[in-house]
């Protein structure tokens, strides 16, 4: 089965090769599975400038404690609007992981 490219650039060589040695239907269900999770940069982005970004990547505890200290007292906030992209990769990763 063919991986699409915007699942390709995401994977490690280690978690390519685990991905070609799953049967077909397996690596149907893995890119079924990673598509309805994965976490879009953008929408991060967006749900970051509203402050409910950790409800986004299932934090809810987090969450909590962000709301309640006001972002950090902003500063939290700030390196979150920051490294945005960074959190969205591992959050990713850390599905690929789970998936494969």
């Amino acid at each position: 089965m063919e991986l699409p490219d915007e699942i390709r650039v995401l994977l490690k060589p280690s978690q390519l090769r685990r991905f070609s040695e799953l049967t077909e239907p397996e690596q149907q269900q893995f890119l079924y599975e990673f598509s309805k999770q994965k976490v879009n940069p953008t929408t991060l982005l967006i749900c970051t400038i509203f402050g409910v970004h950790y409800f986004y990547l299932k934090q809810i505890g987090r969450e909590l404690l962000f709301l309640f200290t006001g972002g950090g007292s902003l500063i939290w906030w700030i390196l979150d609007m920051i490294n945005y992209r960074k959190k969205a990769e591992e959050y990713n990763q850390a599905l690929i992981q789970k998936l494969l």
